[in-house]
């Protein structure tokens, strides 16, 4: 059976969407593969965010900043929702400053973020207006990450904390069809991205993800189990007379019928200690005679 996963076909259904074919799979894996990459994208696929934002010298995100039409909560909900990338490799929890003048009376939206670093893919996105003519400073912070994050305010003095959302996917669908091949399936991926990512990367990211989650399954934990004495059952089914007890012993042992060393050994010294005329000395010289065998009472705390 083939093991071997092919892109089969990527094409673009739209700007952002993606239909792409992974193929050579085989049946009883498909549907269980579909699944688990429909989870590792929507969670583990890394994206840009802005999780923090210095605008114009505000100390809360309930005030308002003078000349600007919106209040601070509305702005930091606005660059929430850009969509953006930075050029290059970055490593998760690696971040940019990137810092901005707006000079007034003017609209300013998501596509006066670019710089020759950043690129944001909905540039139309409304951020704030400037009603008068003067200068708006704006700092932000960009962050390589996946999931979401809430950030500590004091983090970073004089910047205000965003829960940041990292994640790049839109959505994502998958469902196998059945291959030329009896016994393969393909597994076709309708993946619907903001416009930040490669969907090829993100198949491969995916399938890296669920590689790794597997390797734990390669080599066989080692359980270091408690070794346990396989004593002789023959010994076991000896008569008691093979200790060489006491006639006192004997008598005290009789009621209850123990005749086996076996039958003896499932008492505890506890129990055999309340039995009549058995006495400490008697009981102390069996239980060294069991011990001379390797063997020794039930413990005390041991259920019969």
């Amino acid at each position: 059976m083939s093991t071997s996963f092919t892109f089969k076909e990527i094409t673009e259904v739209n700007k952002d969407t993606y239909r792409i074919v992974l193929g050579d799979i085989p049946r009883a894996i498909a549907p269980s593969l579909g699944n688990a990459l429909r989870r590792l994208i929507k969670q583990c696929t890394p994206g840009f965010a802005i999780v923090e934002v210095a605008f114009e010298g505000t100390l809360h995100q309930y005030q308002r900043v003078n000349h600007v039409a919106e209040d601070v909560l509305a702005v930091l909900q606005n660059l929430k929702n850009t969509k953006l990338t930075i050029e290059g490799n970055y490593q998760t929890g690696e971040r940019e400053l990137f810092k901005y003048q707006f000079q007034g009376p003017r609209m300013v939206k998501a596509e006066d973020l670019n710089t020759g670093l950043l690129t944001v893919t909905n540039p139309q996105k409304h951020l704030f207006e400037i009603l008068s003519a003067v200068e708006i400073n704006l700092q932000i912070h960009v962050e390589y990450s996946t999931g979401f994050h809430v950030y500590d305010r004091d983090k970073h003095s004089g910047f205000l904390p965003l829960m940041a959302v990292f994640n790049p996917i839109k959505g994502v669908f998958c469902k196998d069809n059945l291959d030329t091949h009896p016994d393969l399936s393909n597994l076709e991926i309708l993946l619907e991205t903001y416009g930040t990512v490669d969907p090829r990367q993100v198949i491969k990211n995916a399938l890296h993800q669920y590689y790794r989650c597997l390797q734990v399954l390669k080599h066989p934990v080692e359980l270091e189990a408690k070794k346990i004495e396989v004593t002789n059952n023959k010994l076991l089914e000896q008569g008691i007379d093979t200790l060489a007890l006491s006639a006192r012993a004997y008598n005290c042992l009789a009621p209850l019928g123990i005749t086996t060393i076996g039958e003896l050994i499932s008492y505890s010294y506890a129990e055999l200690l309340i039995l009549p005329n058995m006495g400490n000395k008697s009981l102390d010289k069996m239980v060294s005679q069991l011990q001379m065998h390797d063997l020794q009472l039930r413990d005390t705390n041991q259920e019969r």
